[in-house]
């Protein structure tokens, strides 16, 4: 094959690979009006209409202020970005009785924004009521504020959705009226997190509804706590194969630490400040 034959392939391959490169979409609340989204001058006004506008593998890249919730993420890329490279610039609230992200699909990324729910609803919710597991989900550099008001941070649209290969990392959440994480997933991974709890609340709950979701770790979460009914970190169930891996979490002035079921749990290196005065681990039958 001659050297010329080569590279018309090679411009041909490229060419065809364009035309199913993902897409980047931008929305900035701060333009006049919406334009076609593909760039920050052209930005749709409302985060809304870029999801509208993207594919499957697409990436949204936002900034401003954006007053939207219910708002359904399937295989995304949702980038908070600022002119002053302050992701928690960017804003997503709303006081409507629904969660302000759902995913709905696998490979989504939710990173560097600020949520505030204002409604007695999850901040952000995985799954619904069909049950269906999705995988590879990464949530990440998120400021999660309840209000006092939102009963969950990030939670499941139902009981027995599974979200293989979960990732929540270096996210604060604050004044949340009920559980900051919860961990029904296979292989989740939930670190780096600080957590500020509030009375009778519970930090992160781990409460897998089927044997088959093991290999979950909880690892250098900093939690604290109103010493008053809350828990850090709690175990409600456990996997009958592989293990759940608490280590190196640091957990104070918690009523309870870490409450934990017997079976295949390898809790390690965990620090405490107990404002009860209480141990580490709490067993429970």
């Amino acid at each position: 094959m001659s050297i010329r034959t080569q590279l018309h392939r090679i411009r041909k391959d490229t060419r065809q690979a364009d035309v199913f490169a993902a897409n980047v979409w931008h929305a900035w609340s701060a333009v006049s009006a919406s334009g076609s989204g593909v760039s920050w001058e052209t930005a749709f006004k409302t985060f809304a209409e870029a999801l509208a506008a993207a594919s499957a593998g697409d990436t949204i890249k936002v900034r401003g202020e954006f007053n939207e919730s219910g708002l359904e993420i399937e295989e995304l890329h949702i980038i908070g970005q600022d002119v002053s490279n302050n992701h928690y610039r960017t804003l997503f609230y709303s006081d409507e009785a629904t969660p302000i992200f759902i995913i709905k699909g696998n490979n989504v990324t939710i990173e560097k924004l600020g949520i505030a729910q204002q409604a007695a609803q999850l901040v952000i919710q995985i799954g619904d009521a069909s049950g269906q597991a999705w995988y590879k989900l990464k949530l990440a550099d998120l400021k999660i504020d309840g209000w006092g008001t939102a009963n969950g941070g990030i939670g499941y649209g139902h009981a027995t959705v599974d979200a293989p290969d979960i990732h929540i990392e270096n996210c604060l959440f604050r004044s949340i009226a009920g559980t900051h994480i919860v961990s029904n997933a296979t292989r989740g991974r939930y670190n780096d997190n600080i957590l500020l709890i509030s009375a009778s609340q519970v930090g992160i709950d781990h409460q897998p509804d089927a044997s088959s979701r093991p290999d979950t770790i909880i690892a250098h979460n900093r939690i604290i706590g109103a010493n008053s009914g809350d828990t850090g970190i709690k175990i409600t169930n456990t996997p009958d194969a592989g293990k759940l891996i608490a280590y190196d979490n640091h957990i104070f002035n918690c009523a309870t630490t870490i409450t934990q079921k017997a079976t295949n749990v390898a809790v390690q290196m965990n620090y405490t400040n107990d404002g009860a005065g209480g141990t580490l681990i709490d067993p429970i039958a």
